[in-house]
């Protein structure tokens, strides 16, 4: 009678049920990512109906095709019954006597996923080393059961390593339980039947990431499924477990499933290059590069740092340098106003080091006698500055860095020996122009006939113009007539 009460609950929308000896019996009803644990029945079971129902089901699994015992231990058991999963567990295991009857409410394909044709062709051509990584119940295995079907519709022989056995997968595709809790002695039979896929799922002990490290340098193609709540933790899994130069040639893409559905697609490479947030090239390493497969933005660089293996995310390392780099540039522009006139630009090349745009007449006394005064300058803000003129398309550059403010342009500003000049597009000679300085009107004034504005310096205006010009607040004008 409970073995058929079982069945008519499982025939409903139902993930998993849960019994357990005094308490009411339970479900989760629903769908991967999308569930609610439902109360059964208001009767609390008895450990004798629960005796009598794990009596059943061990023998359904002795007995019935495509049926086993998975594990048989004094005190738990782990059933496979066609495609359900069983958990039994007794006292002193368990508190008390509890049956766990886990089944797959649907099967998918990879069209079911419809997935972009990006991700689909990566799969096919050149993912080797997938890790399919999610939170329970979030539907790895069933996308781990899509993949194995789509690589045997390839004609590719596909064989899995699952304990409990519990992928739904046809036919063609044999599957394997762990050998005497042995990965190691499973791997090496697998390897003698020459697969070209072998799905790993639920990889949780340091064995089985070993076993999965080797088949998969053994050129075998590789798809193994984690337990993970965020992308990346999927990749620390393997930091530790498998040496860090080789974790691009393990796993080469990061598959994480949530609610049902791909949500996230990462994939690795290794590089050499200076990590980001270092300033000495010397520094340059090896460094594995974890980026968005769909973006191509850089998210994490994983590289040996004295005795340990680091996972730096980039995205906030990357920001905390740019608030860095402007603070620089700012103080440079200023400390270099004290000993130039005329416009100065700045670009930061990289942590300790920024180029310094400055008007060519103006760079031999910046550079001094000997390089003194550059040197002197370095030592005192601890950078190093390269020194390059600006050139004829300094107009564009200001607009790059300041952009279209109100509809108007950036001007050039030079000090001269008796005036300051602003500098304009030689087509507006002869043409009225408002000035601004940053938002402020500063008045209308006639471009002269090579597109300069002289102020002399005695004026108001001029102090001021050259003021804002050295702390780096923008000079526009717009054009009237």
């Amino acid at each position: 009678m409970m073995l058929e009460w079982v069945n008519r609950v499982l025939e409903k929308d139902t993930m998993s049920l849960h019994l357990r000896s005094g308490a009411p019996p339970v479900a989760k009803r629903g769908r991967p990512g999308s569930w609610q644990l439902v109360q059964i029945d208001d009767t609390p079971l008895h450990e004798e109906e629960l005796l009598q129902l794990a009596d059943d089901l061990i023998r359904l699994a002795d007995e019935e095709r495509d049926s086993f015992i998975e594990q048989d231990t004094e005190t738990s058991q782990v059933l496979q019954v066609k495609n359900m999963r069983i958990v039994i567990a007794y006292p002193p295991f368990s508190d008390a006597l509890e049956i766990t009857i886990v089944k797959p409410i649907t099967t998918k394909t990879l069209d079911d996923y419809e997935l972009p044709e990006k991700i689909l062709d990566r799969l096919q051509n050149k993912a080797e080393g997938v890790v399919i990584a999610g939170a329970p119940g979030a539907g790895k295995s069933t996308f781990a059961a899509a993949i194995a079907k789509f690589y045997a519709d390839q004609d590719k022989v596909v064989k899995t390593i699952e304990k409990p056995r519990d992928l739904v997968v046809d036919e063609r595709i044999t599957q394997y339980t762990i050998v005497d809790n042995d990965p190691e002695h499973t791997g090496d039979i697998i390897l003698l039947l020459r697969p070209d896929y072998v799905i790993f799922d639920e990889m949780r002990k340091t064995r089985d990431f070993v076993v999965f490290a080797d088949m998969r340098l053994a050129g075998i193609g590789m798809v193994g499924v984690v337990h993970a709540t965020r992308p990346v933790d999927a990749i620390q899994r393997f930091i530790g477990r498998v040496d860090a130069g080789l974790i691009p040639s393990v796993v080469d893409t990061i598959i994480f499933i949530e609610d049902g559905s791909v949500s996230t697609v990462l994939a690795l490479h290794m590089v050499v290059k200076v990590p980001t947030g270092f300033a000495d090239e010397s520094l340059a390493r090896p460094v594995v590069e974890v980026k968005d497969f769909m973006t191509g933005n850089l998210l994490y660089e994983i590289y040996s740092f004295g005795e340990q293996i680091v996972m730096i995310p980039i995205q906030a390392t990357e920001e905390k340098q740019n608030k860095e780099q402007k603070q620089i540039a700012k103080r440079v522009r200023k400390e270099i106003a004290r000993i130039i006139s005329g416009p100065i630009e700045t670009i930061p090349l990289r942590a300790g080091r920024i180029e310094v745009r400055v008007p060519e007449s103006q760079i031999p006394r910046l550079i001094g006698k000997g390089g003194k005064v550059i040197s002197k300058l370095e030592n005192k803000l601890n950078i190093s500055i390269d020194v390059s003129p600006i050139n004829g398309n300094n107009h564009l550059e200001l607009e790059k860095e300041y952009g279209d403010i109100a509809g108007r342009k950036p001007a050039i500003v030079e000090r001269r020996k008796k005036h300051v000049v602003m500098i304009l597009p030689s087509q507006l000679a002869g043409k009225t122009v408002n000035i601004y300085v940053g938002d402020k009107h500063y008045g209308v004034f006639t471009v002269n006939e090579i597109g300069e504005i002289r102020l002399s310096k005695s004026s108001k205006i001029a102090k001021h113009v050259a003021q804002a010009s050295d702390y780096n607040i923008p000079i526009t004008y717009q054009a009237i007539s």
